[in-house]
């Protein structure tokens, strides 16, 4: 994940886009290692979890974000629900509330 994160693309994708979390892997609860996933900023996925073996795998998972996003068209809450080892707020993305 760190390589495709440093590509010149994702890293400018990411900058023009998203607000970026890199989480550790020591996420759990249906969270696995090296996946991505977008939520909106009421905590919804965007797109299905992946693990993008490529730079250009993960452009195309983004742009499926991207176009998500701008349509309101999310699937849902990112379930089971992530329990993060960092405090962060109930409220926050990252705990995939997703008020639908």
């Amino acid at each position: 994940m760190d390589q495709i994160a440093a590509d010149d693309d994702v890293t400018s994708f990411l900058n023009d886009r998203f607000h970026p979390w890199f989480i550790a892997p020591e996420g759990k609860n249906g969270v696995a290692k090296e996946e991505v996933f977008f939520l909106n900023h009421d905590g919804c996925l965007l797109t299905e979890p992946t693990s993008p073996k490529t730079a250009a795998e993960w452009i195309i998972t983004a742009n499926r974000a991207s176009v998500a996003n701008e349509t309101g068209s999310d699937i849902g809450p990112l379930l089971p629900t992530p329990q993060w080892k960092f405090p962060i707020s109930d409220n926050h993305p990252l705990n995939a509330i997703c008020n639908r």
